[in-house]
């Protein structure tokens, strides 16, 4: 009689870790976490484009531009306004590190900027959230 009850308990136990496990890993598939340094600011749909405005933190604030997508492919980014170190935007700017990720299929394939990893990563993250959105 002892034994059945201290498998019982067991059995209860590993039943109830399932059910948490399946039940966190449910939530996160169906919703997965927004990024919490990126905003919509606004959207505009238009034919056949949508120009998303948006801002995402970079290392020296949030990068403000409007992203154009077509056919779930940026065609267009124009950055509003920022607040990088220039050293570091100057950086992304000679490596044309934004037109990489215009007419891109494979932006998460596009390496960041070395001596600018933060900033173009932002800018990369941007893009990649806004293509999220736009799914």
């Amino acid at each position: 009689r002892g034994k059945i009850k201290k498998y019982s308990i067991v059995f209860i136990i590993i039943i109830l870790v399932g059910i948490g496990i399946a039940n966190y890993i449910g939530n996160n598939y169906k919703n997965p976490k927004k990024d919490s340094d990126f905003e919509i600011i606004e959207v505009i749909k238009q034919e056949n484009s949508t120009i998303y405005t948006v801002s995402q933190k970079g290392n020296g604030g949030p990068i403000k531009a409007k992203v154009t997508v077509e056919k779930d492919i940026i065609t267009n980014i124009e950055i509003l306004s920022q607040n990088e170190t220039p050293s570091y935007y100057k950086k992304v700017e000679e490596e044309k590190f934004i037109s990489k990720l215009i007419n891109n299929k494979n932006i998460d394939e596009v390496d960041t900027v070395s001596g600018a990893t933060i900033t173009s990563k932002a800018l990369k993250q941007m893009a990649l959230n806004v293509l999220k959105e736009n799914s």
